[in-house]
């Protein structure tokens, strides 16, 4: 009885462990996707700024 409640207690611990990382990698893709985000937003402002820059140009 003792070694299945070891058994139990590794088999709770192994179950945690391995939530704990989905977590973790959940939180990683998320943060993964916000900078991708940001980046876009950048790249778009830098191409609006760019555009505005070669219309005074032209002018």
């Amino acid at each position: 009885m003792s070694k299945e409640n070891d058994y139990q207690d590794l088999d709770d611990w192994n179950d945690a462990d391995i939530d704990d990382d989905e977590q973790n990698n959940d939180s990683l893709l998320d943060s993964i996707k916000g900078r991708k985000d940001a980046r876009r937003q950048v790249d778009d402002l830098l191409e609006e700024r760019r555009l505005r820059a070669q219309m005074i140009d032209e002018f």
